[in-house]
């Protein structure tokens, strides 16, 4: 194992990688805490619309939204969302009403 000429490109992969992702999630996190991202979320929860939020991920039963106005993530049970559109900053999603 020593000896493996394959045991350095490893290290260094794993070196890179760690540093890379760490990279692109810094830069992600600036784009979506600065509202320069390209899509919103517009989320239904008990009937009343919440737009204009940005959709971090997903953490478990819960969905990661950015609320831009107040500067926090916000976690939503997936139980209580009937409806999430996700579309371009500036086009409206259509009502269903």
């Amino acid at each position: 194992m020593k000896n493996s000429p394959w045991l350095i490109y490893a290290l260094a992969m794993l070196v890179y990688v760690s540093i890379a992702s760490s990279w692109l999630g810094f830069e992600r996190a600036r784009t979506i805490s600065s509202g320069s991202g390209k899509h919103v979320t517009a989320v239904t929860v008990d009937g009343q619309v919440q737009g204009g939020l940005s959709l971090i991920g997903r953490l478990g039963d819960s969905y990661a939204l950015w609320h831009p106005m107040r500067k926090a993530a916000v976690l939503v049970p997936v139980g209580d969302v009937g409806r999430m559109e996700i579309v371009r900053k500036g086009v409206m999603p259509a009502s269903t009403e």
